[in-house]
């Protein structure tokens, strides 16, 4: 089994009046996957989309975006995350991950 980094994002609350839904996820790279809420989101509730990535065969800084498309005003945002990827020091093929960071880009894109 890969070792996958995941990282659980939580989008601010929907703050309009009318319900949205995301319509997909799409990462940038091979390495990275996406799975995201396919429920309908009310005005008031959160959605949320799951992003993991893979750092198998890497080593140092890794960013990742995560392009999120909606049917709300907004359209797209963009998700980032980024790190780096250490060796795990025991001499094994299984790194471990530090200074995981998750950012937006919010708007059209």
């Amino acid at each position: 089994m890969p070792f996958m980094i995941s990282i659980y994002l939580l989008p601010d609350r929907n703050a309009g009046e009318a319900t949205f839904h995301i319509l997909s996820a799409r990462p940038g790279c091979d390495c990275t996957s996406a799975v995201y809420d396919t429920r309908s989101v009310q005005p008031g509730d959160t959605a949320w989309v799951e992003v993991s990535y893979d750092p198998h065969g890497q080593e140092g800084p890794f960013r990742e975006r995560v392009r999120v498309e909606t049917d709300s005003p907004a359209g797209c945002n963009t998700l980032f995350i980024k790190g780096t990827v250490v060796p795990s020091g025991d001499g094994g093929d299984r790194p471990s991950a530090a200074r995981q960071e998750v950012g937006t880009a919010e708007g059209r894109d």
